[in-house]
């Protein structure tokens, strides 16, 4: 007797693009399994300390934003060093998932490249890990703006993406996309120069910024800690 699929269970293939990384994503939550597959960059050992040394800086109580939270690994250790979090989420459906992993947060349905108004000048902090890869150049420099916009004056970001240059994605050998029926993502990678422009034209001073190798045989990433509208330290 052969085995056969039942059609139904077999999820119609996403193509991942700068403009439906939220279907990509509403997949992923869909896909239990997958969604633990996605991981978090705390996870990544090169990554989790300097996550960890921004947080342990910021002050207790301070409100920070997590701009596109995914599960809420981060989330969860922010609030575990007595900060008060907010997970910006561009998916419905992963902010669900969001809120599950971590009930204790409060959560923004929206795009980072277009924060309510409300929400201006309301954050000691921006963390933005990884989600920022997902737009195209234009669309990171709105981003940015917006990052800028939400927080306090000598508010803090840390921004972590990849860096090298032009369009890329991610898809060969990766099981957990094909399972859940996703062919590739769309990443967008900065020239580091670029990028450190974009942020100063915007009353970012940075303070610090690191180039390392989160996985081996993959691109670069940087990680980049700012303070709005102050000056360096």
């Amino acid at each position: 007797m052969t085995d056969t699929k039942d059609p139904k269970s077999t999820p119609k293939a996403i193509v991942g693009t700068a403009d439906n990384m939220r279907a990509v994503y509403d997949r992923f939550a869909t896909h239990g399994a997958n969604a633990e597959s996605l991981g978090s960059a705390s996870e990544i050992d090169s990554a989790a300390s300097r996550i960890r040394n921004f947080f342990v800086a910021l002050p207790k109580g301070a409100r920070v934003l997590d701009v596109g939270p995914g599960r809420g690994d981060e989330s969860v250790m922010a609030q575990a060093l007595g900060l008060e979090v907010t997970g910006l989420e561009l998916s419905e459906k992963m902010q669900q998932l969001y809120k599950r992993n971590v009930p204790k947060a409060a959560t923004i349905l929206g795009d980072m490249t277009a924060i309510d108004d409300k929400f201006a000048q309301a954050f000691d902090a921006v963390f933005c890990s990884f989600s920022f890869l997902h737009l195209p150049r234009e669309k990171g420099i709105l981003a940015l703006g917006q990052f800028a916009k939400v927080l306090k004056p000598s508010g803090k970001l840390f921004l972590l993406t990849l860096i090298g240059e032009g369009v890329g994605d991610m898809n060969s050998g990766r099981d957990f996309l094909a399972e859940a029926g996703i062919e590739s993502w769309y990443f967008y990678h900065w020239k580091l120069e670029d990028l450190i422009a974009q942020l100063e034209k915007l009353k970012f001073q940075i303070t610090k910024q690191e180039v390392f190798q989160p996985i081996p045989g993959r691109p670069a990433a940087v990680a980049i800690e700012a303070s709005f509208g102050t000056r360096a330290r």
